[in-house]
């Protein structure tokens, strides 16, 4: 890549999938949420990759909010169908059903093949890169280069024991022993940490025709950066790991979630919410946030794509 490149990854986890009743109807996510963040990226022309859990687009109005993304110039990619926390422990047969299932929905709801993905909460393997490759996909930006995801993982521990006390029962989207049933541990702290061609392994390179593009995590020294992290550390330290991952770099990208830009009235009315983080923040801040950082990267020389325009 000579110029400057960044992308942004809209990681679209549902309302309805995190208390458990996907595909929910008039989920705010789909209706309300991500208006906010497309007046933001329409304000700068910027067009983003948005990647869907396939169980959401079962029901018309989410499929329709995602056909219209598409009509707009957003890419639309593969989140898996149902969201396992678990994803890379699952068998192979497993593995490649969620990506088919979402694969297939995407082609009836847009007319367009997916060619990317990333796995749930970053919890990919070996298996999932063979699975990619029989479907035929182009990119995957599911590896995490980061201890930082560590305290991600303790989060989702403390999120599971909070509900089990306020709601007397475990969530429903996930189970407690899938919090750390992974693969990728060695990965967060030895993983490459820029983009290339593989095949079949997130450490080796393979520049054959055929091979697949990886995209990690932006991480310099380690220190990834995503937007939540803006709602959970001090200014000073997302703005010394921004810095740190865009300052002289050629590529970067900002991964984000809908739960970032949620707030405490759009969860009104509706059960299981308890467990839902950053809604204490003004949506005039987290939307500031974003929009700075956007401003930052154009500053800087940065010219917006989507990733299916880097294959």
């Amino acid at each position: 890549m000579n110029n400057k490149v960044a992308c942004v990854s809209l990681n679209f986890d549902s309302i309805g999938h995190a208390i458990g009743k996907s595909p929910m109807v008039d989920d705010p996510t789909f209706s309300i949420v991500f208006n906010r963040i497309r007046e933001i990226l329409d304000k700068y022309n910027i067009k983003i990759s948005i990647f869907v859990i396939g169980k959401d687009l079962e029901d018309h109005k989410n499929s329709n909010a995602v056909k219209s993304w598409h009509n707009d110039g957003h890419e639309i990619g593969n989140h898996s169908y149902t969201h396992p926390l678990n994803f890379s422990s699952l068998s192979k047969e497993e593995i490649y059903d969620e990506i088919k299932k979402t694969d297939e929905i995407i082609f009836n709801t847009i007319g367009k093949k997916p060619v990317g993905f990333i796995a749930p909460g970053w919890n990919s393997s070996k298996k999932v890169l063979h699975s990619l490759m029989k479907l035929n996909y182009k990119y995957d930006h599911s590896l995490f280069s980061s201890p930082i995801l560590l305290l991600g993982l303790f989060k989702l521990f403390y999120n599971y024991l909070k509900v089990r006390i306020v709601e007397k029962s475990p969530p429903k989207t996930y189970k407690l022993r899938h919090i750390f049933n992974r693969r990728d541990f060695i990965h967060m702290f030895f993983g490459r940490t820029k983009p290339f061609q593989s095949k079949k392994s997130y450490t080796i390179s393979n520049n054959e025709p055929d091979s697949i593009k990886i995209f990690p995590i932006p991480s310099s020294y380690r220190l990834s950066y995503w937007l939540t992290l803006e709602y959970v550390f001090p200014k000073k330290i997302t703005e010394f790991i921004f810095n740190l991952n865009t300052s002289k770099k050629n590529f970067f990208y900002i991964l984000m979630h809908p739960a970032d830009f949620i707030t405490e009235e759009d969860l009104k009315n509706i059960d299981g919410t308890q467990a839902f983080e950053r809604i204490n923040i003004s949506l005039d801040k987290k939307l500031q946030v974003f929009e700075n950082r956007i401003k930052q990267l154009l500053e800087m020389g940065y010219t917006f794509k989507t990733f299916d325009q880097l294959i």
